[in-house]
């Protein structure tokens, strides 16, 4: 495939948000360049569709061949997966046949993304499908949607897969989740490029500035990214600097915050069961399930307009009447409702989620019962600002490195009331009351905006480039050498191999002296990522990393393999020296080179035991795996190279 920008018809961007998707483009074969919002054909009703702005990232999977005929578009009379409105509109009424959050499962490595596990509620043996499978359908919705409209007359030259795509994730999203994601998209054919979310807001704001940019951003500068979303929040600091050489204005990625799911969803569950109290309180009625969720549905709806910038009332007087259907022989056909006034909604939202804290406070961690259900890893701590208090205070460490600017992105950021109580208390954290926002009047679609901006730049038709490299420290586990003691392990100790803002399709040697590489016997290799250590660089060690308990590691998931000898060796194992050399691709795959410093023209060809499986699978000189099913983890290839590319494959 041909991934180059310069050799296609289109630029497209695509947000794949975890609540609703947008799809931007520009025509390079058009003479007046507007980037256009690509209006997505989708099913609305039984029979109907619509083309509509965003695309509602839910899937409908139908269960009877029935509903599979009702679910038609122009071009497919009877589709097996209903994505988008339809969904999202069943999703309160038949919540085990509506998937949604796909993409917060497909960065969630306590379970297997390529397993049939979704809907995760769903218990009636009906079926399931994997969150990778899911990320698949979203590609092949947007592909034949756009195929429709513009490759009709058999013009292969605009076909989707034929576009320079790239898609947006997460900063916080690591390797694993990128790397399922490009697969996804692969499935199709489709040769994409990933950016991080709160970078293509930046550079949607940077083009529509093009001409005054540089006279609202000077050098020094801190930029704040701060990017609600339905499903998560992101945090990424831009710093504005001088070049050496040329005295131009430079904008280069700082730091990126954790993986937070805590957004906008989390909100509309905080209305509904407020919702709910008040059904018990006032008429004396317990909702179930069903009514919950479909309390939800229309918290959601109220809330954004309740919170919008502009609305002030709703009703003319200052509340929304929430409905839902009646159950029980009494209420059979009927309807209940309550009211909810705007004042209840901003002490939810406001004091809830962004109440005040200090710079110093941190997020609460409660103590996790012992028995739980099993699903995505929320957030303890629904406190949005004491996590934002979190970041800032482990990334900004001068008052000159603290945010004095901000731009606000994603569907919660639309409510003046949200973005007032962040920039108060941004101001009364950095002692700065003259915090600047940087205005972008639609947050909703910025992301695919600014998609399609970055892809103008990796064309070369613009020069706004920011400088970005990996969002994520990379570290190799090594194992200390030491005496034997019962109920003792030696410690592990984690060598930097990838600092934060390493530069894709860059690579580099690991100083390190005294490292061994086992053969002839089982061993693991550990894998560790951070986005707090701001300072490591190559080969920097990091003692005792699984001593960590403070969430500045996460620990990726363990390597096993059995790594053969040299036939000359007469021990059952060997250590032999090596040195290491990390390079990071353009596709942001990070491989880890292990050079046997004796022999360095030396390669392994390895073979890997799937962990929990007793099976083995061969990997080629060309790196190539055969995949092993319904085994938790795949263990990458070795050849002269350690390469993780591979061992996401069944995570």
């Amino acid at each position: 495939m041909n991934n180059n920008p310069t050799d296609h018809n289109f630029l497209i961007g695509i947000d794949l948000g975890t609540t609703n998707t947008v799809v931007n483009y520009i025509n390079l074969k058009n003479n007046d360049q507007e980037i256009k919002t690509f209006a997505i054909p989708q099913i609305t009703e039984f029979n109907e569709y619509k083309s509509l702005e965003s695309l509602p990232s839910f899937i409908f999977l139908p269960q009877s061949s029935d509903d599979k005929e009702k679910l038609s578009l122009p071009w497919d009379n009877s589709i097996e997966y209903a994505v988008g409105s339809f969904a999202a509109k069943n999703s309160a009424t038949l919540p085990q046949q509506v998937i949604f959050s796909a993409k917060s499962w497909l960065s969630q490595n306590i379970v297997n993304r390529k397993s049939d596990i979704l809907p995760w509620s769903r218990a009636d043996g009906g079926e399931k499908i994997s969150p990778l499978k899911a990320a698949t359908l979203m590609f092949d919705h947007i592909s034949k949607a756009w195929d429709n409209q513009f490759a009709q007359n058999n013009d292969k030259n605009n076909q989707f897969a034929k576009q320079f795509i790239v898609v947006t994730v997460p900063a916080s999203f690591d390797a694993i989740a990128r790397e399922l994601t490009m697969e996804a998209a692969l499935e199709l054919n489709l040769d994409i490029t990933i950016q991080e979310e709160p970078l293509a807001a930046f550079y949607s704001w940077l083009f529509k500035n093009e001409n005054s940019w540089r006279e609202q951003i000077e050098v020094g500068d801190t930029v704040l990214i701060c990017d609600i979303g339905g499903g998560t929040s992101d945090f990424t600091l831009i710093k504005a600097s001088e070049n050496n050489e040329s005295k131009e204005l430079e904008l280069e990625r700082l730091a990126v915050g954790n993986h937070l799911l805590l957004g906008g969803d989390n909100m509309d569950f905080a209305t509904a069961y407020t919702a709910a109290a008040k059904f018990q309180k006032e008429q004396n009625v317990n909702l179930n399930q069903q009514q919950i969720s479909g309390l939800i549905h229309a918290c959601r709806m109220n809330k954004e307009q309740l919170l919008s910038r502009t609305s002030s009332s709703i009703d003319n007087n200052n509340s929304a009447k929430l409905t839902v259907l009646g159950a029980g022989s009494s209420l059979i056909g009927g309807s209940i409702f309550v009211e909810i006034n705007r004042n209840e909604i901003i002490n939810i939202i406001l004091n809830g989620f962004f109440p005040e804290c200090e710079l110093h406070d941190e997020p609460q961690k409660r103590t996790s019962a012992g028995l739980k259900t099993f699903g995505l890893s929320y957030e303890s701590d629904p406190a949005i600002s004491k996590h934002l208090a979190h970041f800032i205070k482990n990334h900004c460490h001068s008052d000159e490195e603290m945010p004095n600017k901000i731009l606000f992105n994603g569907g919660v950021t639309n409510s003046e009331l949200v973005r007032s109580r962040i920039t108060q208390l941004l101001m009364k954290w950095t002692n700065n009351n003259e915090i600047c926002v940087l205005n972008d009047e639609n947050p909703n679609m910025a992301v695919a905006h600014g998609a399609v901006g970055y892809a103008l730049v990796k064309n070369g038709s613009k020069n706004l480039k920011v400088k970005a490299g990996s969002s994520h420290a990379y570290y190799i586990g090594i194992e200390s050498s030491m005496p034997a003691i019962p109920g003792f392990a030696p410690p592990m100790n984690g060598v930097c191999i990838v600092p934060i803002g390493m530069e894709e399709g860059s690579n580099s040697d690991i100083n390190v002296d005294g490292l061994g590489l086992l053969l002839g016997e089982e061993s693991h290799f550990n894998l560790y990522s951070s986005t707090e250590r701001t300072s490591d660089t190559f080969g920097d060690i990091v003692e005792n990393i699984d001593n960590f308990n403070d969430e500045t590691f996460t620990a990726m998931p363990t390597l096993k393999a059995f790594l053969p000898k040299n036939e000359n060796s007469s021990n059952d194992a060997t250590l032999v020296p090596i040195k290491l050399h990390s390079e990071l691709l353009e596709s942001g795959t990070l491989y880890l080179s292990c050079i046997n410093t004796l022999e360095e023209e030396q390669n392994y060809q390895l073979e890997f035991e799937l962990r929990g499986d007793k099976e083995k699978f061969s990997a080629s000189t060309n790196n190539n795996v055969e995949e092993e099913q319904g085994n938790d983890t795949t263990i990458p290839s070795f050849n002269g190279t350690l390469s993780y590319e591979d061992f996401i494959d069944n995570v």
